[in-house]
């Protein structure tokens, strides 16, 4: 699990990595506008990192979006939430790392307890032989009868056109009425296997959310059983 730490008294940001370990994020370079001659960025979207431990910079890339850049591809504009990845640069060709999500936790005792809602999300991952996925997410729900239902959509692609990964619904949910944290199997396409996911609630109120997920997934551009996983990033309509 990725986790993420912020020092006031430096100013400074620490990251653990599941591949690694743990290092200071020292900022490399920069995405986003600015005017030619200016001192500060017009608009700054997201920050590449270098991780620094006591013994200099090691050889892995930290990218991480800001929360209110437009998730890419999705359309959503989120404001506590948000995603980066990871990677190596040791050697001639880069080695993709992971993604992970981040974001402002909702406070206990401030999720609502009657009615329902509906969350759109975008989806963002890998499959285990290191084909980009990404997809939409769509959850809904009932705060009062504290129940939880929706899917996923996952696509890959061949370098050219979009290759459907297919649809996995929720099955065997955890959610109660008021936790700002819920959970659930997928059901995997063409398969009896399932997936996993866990998520949690970001922002006053739980405006936003955060989860992580992994699954079994049939892998059309080899035509073998692969592994999928990543985060989504959403928002309640």
């Amino acid at each position: 699990m990725v986790s993420i730490s912020y020092s006031q008294a430096d100013n400074s940001y620490t990251i653990s990595l599941p591949d690694y370990g743990q290092g200071k994020l020292q900022p490399r370079s920069g995405n986003g506008s600015f005017i030619l001659g200016a001192t500060t960025w017009l608009d700054l979207a997201g920050v590449s990192y270098d991780l620094v431990t006591a013994a200099g910079t090691e050889p892995y890339a930290v990218s991480m979006l800001y929360p209110a850049d437009p998730t890419p591809g999705s359309g959503l504009k989120l404001t506590y939430t948000s995603s980066g990845q990871w990677s190596s640069y040791r050697g001639k060709v880069p080695k993709f790392g992971g993604v992970f999500a981040y974001g402002i936790p909702t406070a206990p005792g401030s999720m609502p307890v009657t009615g329902k809602a509906t969350y759109n999300a975008s989806v963002s991952g890998h499959t285990r032989t290191y084909n980009d996925i990404w997809g939409t997410a769509l959850l809904e729900f009932d705060f009062g009868l504290g129940s939880l239902s929706g899917s996923m959509r996952v696509d890959t692609s061949d370098g050219w056109d979009l290759v459907p990964l297919g649809t996995f619904t929720f099955r065997d949910t955890v959610y109660s009425p008021g936790s700002t944290t819920f959970a659930g199997r997928l059901s995997v396409p063409g398969s009896d296997q399932t997936g996993s996911f866990a998520g949690q609630f970001t922002g006053p109120g739980g405006p936003e959310f955060l989860a992580s997920f992994r699954s079994p997934a049939f892998n059309t551009l080899t035509g073998k059983w692969d592994e999928i996983a990543g985060v989504w990033t959403g928002k309640r309509k």
